[in-house]
């Protein structure tokens, strides 16, 4: 598991070291999907990391539309926990 604490400076390094390692990669995160950091880290594997990898580059992420203020349709809006395990047996099953 790696944790980005910054995005800016991006740590390639660490990235690339930790999808070379683990041979698969599931990126969670709270922001949306689409046009997200996370598919920018995705890119980054995938272009400088792809002969390491044993399925493809999975990302969980929030829905593709405006932030929420109720609290019931932030949750909804927000990946939850079934939602990342379900995508982290499907890229284990691959």
């Amino acid at each position: 598991m790696l944790d980005l604490r910054t995005l800016a400076p991006l740590d390639h390094d660490a990235i690339l070291a930790v999808a070379r390692h683990c041979s698969r990669v599931l990126i969670v995160r709270e922001d949306t999907r689409h046009r997200s950091v996370g598919e920018s880290v995705a890119a980054i594997i995938e272009e400088e990391a792809f002969e390491y990898l044993d399925a493809p580059v999975r990302i969980v992420g929030a829905l593709d539309t405006p932030v929420p203020y109720s609290p019931p349709l932030e949750e909804e809006f927000l990946p939850s926990e079934a939602d990342i395990l379900l995508a982290a047996r499907l890229l284990l099953a691959w």
